[in-house]
């Protein structure tokens, strides 16, 4: 999968091997008040911290930043980097 950065289309940081691929990726561990956010799929039992994969030409902190807004949908920011 692709997403577009200005002109540049940047694709998932993606590790090949003989037999086996590698994808990076980034979750976020988010407490408040001795609770921790975590994401479910709909209508099943799995539950995920919220992350995902890093795009090609994206630090560590661009990628989680993006991945909260695409799943949870609000403006955050990192406070300790």
């Amino acid at each position: 999968m692709c997403a577009q950065k200005g002109r540049i289309y940047l694709k998932d940081l993606t590790i090949d091997f003989d037999d086996c691929k590698i994808n990076i990726r980034v979750g976020a561990i988010i407490k408040n008040k001795n609770q921790i956010l975590l994401c479910m799929i709909k209508n099943t039992d799995f539950w995920f911290v919220p992350g995902g994969r890093v795009k090609t030409l994206e630090s560590t902190e661009e990628a989680i930043i993006r991945e909260l807004n695409e799943e949870i949908g609000d403006n955050f920011k990192l406070l300790n980097s």
